[in-house]
């Protein structure tokens, strides 16, 4: 089963878990801001992040300003 995470900065993922034999830890960041989305520590299921969205930005926001 997926489920829809939404980072702060905007970002939409589509979380799954995969189980495993042994537990594993680790931690999963934003690709676009690099904020934690979630972290584990000796769980044997072990979330997946698959970035599907990225953010809205606007008009003009991700251009350099103009120079005269």
């Amino acid at each position: 089963m997926a489920t829809i995470v939404q980072c702060n900065c905007g970002a939409e993922y589509r979380r799954t878990e995969e189980k495993f034999l042994v537990p594993q830890t680790g931690d999963a960041v934003c690709t676009v801001c690099g904020a934690a989305l979630e972290s584990w520590l000796e769980a044997t299921h072990v979330p997946s992040y698959e970035l599907i969205e990225r953010p809205q930005t606007e008009s003009g926001q991700d251009k350099p300003p103009e120079t005269p």
